[in-house]
């Protein structure tokens, strides 16, 4: 398609091997089409993800249900130092545990409080 003209190769009685070419078949265009729109309905809890439209082709309305996914817990487990900082999950996917390895920086000033004791 070459500028909305469609070309094609053809030849002799259809037989590309005989005297091809390309051949100009002219301009390809449909009538143009009414304008789509799409909301989201409902959203629901089920046991197996699904996606129906409660509208039409045009004016479509996506009711969606999702499977609800386990609860997990995150937790935190050992804080350690090391040369470099490393985070590991000792538990599991549902219920994890942060194990920490910090590095240790320079030591700071010691606070100056005025009024008060530390």
């Amino acid at each position: 398609m070459i500028n909305g003209q469609l070309y094609v190769y053809v030849g002799s009685g259809g037989n590309v091997s005989s005297n091809p070419k390309w051949s100009n078949v002219g301009t390809i265009k449909g009538d143009k089409g009414d304008a789509a729109t799409i909301e989201v309905g409902n959203v629901t809890s089920g046991d197996v993800a699904k996606i129906t439209n409660s509208g039409t082709s045009s004016a479509a309305i996506f009711d969606f249900v999702l499977p609800k996914g386990d609860a997990a817990t995150i937790k935190v487990g050992t804080v350690t130092e090391g040369e470099s900082a490393k985070i590991t999950n000792s538990g599991n996917e549902h219920e994890a545990i942060f194990d920490f390895v910090l590095p240790s920086g320079e030591p700071g000033k010691s606070p100056k409080i005025q009024g008060g004791t530390w």
